[in-house]
């Protein structure tokens, strides 16, 4: 199935942010890591509760949130931005066998087929994995999920292409009351006045009720822990 979503070439002329964006694309590291403290009370014994590993509650959070802020859907191509309408999560599934694999998932409207579509592309994945072609597409944000650490911040590894400016998160340990997000965006597109909105989205999106797990949990229902690489 191709994911590609609808986009927009972006208007650099009129663009306010036209002067940050030349000045932080010509440094030499162009990016910000940073991690935040999200506030998620109760979020573990909801995901307990309705038979959901945290997981894939987390990655739909993402995509959720990722729809209100238009700067973590923006791409540079060349000498141009494009905004995306709608991107997508990609993550890292280990087959029994230790290879890796990319899964790219898709972006859903409603709760639960997302929750399911993002167990479904883990378990696809693991049945045959592949890293070929990580860079073919851009309409993507790279989770990785390092749970059972306790993370305090992420510096994440980058392609080295001129146009790689996909967001990457990382979190850890859930606790019965917060999560750590690590984060890392591409200063051209992001500045940091853009996150305190995506991160309020988030939150909200991590305390709305859970449906139940129509899934039986098992290692091909599942999605394993990430490994520490991000699909960079």
């Amino acid at each position: 199935m191709d994911l590609r979503t609808a986009m927009r070439l972006l208007d650099l002329d009129s663009w306010p942010r036209r002067a940050q964006y030349e000045l932080y694309r010509s440094c030499a590291d162009p990016f910000f890591d940073l991690a935040v403290r999200l506030h998620t009370p109760g979020l573990s014994q909801r995901c307990r509760e309705a038979g959901w590993s945290p997981f894939p509650v987390i990655v739909a959070g993402l995509c959720e949130a990722m729809r209100g802020s238009e700067p973590l859907r923006m791409r540079i191509r060349g000498e141009q931005v494009v905004v995306h309408e709608t991107v997508h999560p990609s993550w890292v599934v280990r087959a029994e066998d230790g290879r890796l694999g990319f899964a790219r998932g898709q972006a859903l409207d409603e709760l639960p087929a997302q929750l399911d579509a993002i167990l479904q592309a883990t378990a696809q994945t693991r049945a045959a994995p592949s890293i070929a072609s990580p860079h073919q597409r851009d309409d993507l944000f790279y989770v990785s999920s390092l749970a059972p650490l306790d993370l305090l911040g992420v510096h994440p590894d980058r392609s080295g292409l001129p146009d790689d400016c996909v967001p990457r998160f990382f979190w850890g340990r859930l606790h019965p009351d917060h999560l750590v997000l690590a984060l890392s965006v591409h200063h051209a597109l992001v500045d940091g006045m853009h996150l305190p909105p995506f991160v309020g989205e988030l939150e909200a999106a991590l305390s709305r009720p859970l449906p139940p797990s129509t899934r039986a949990r098992s290692p091909s229902g599942s999605p394993p822990r990430s490994p520490r690489r991000s699909p960079a």
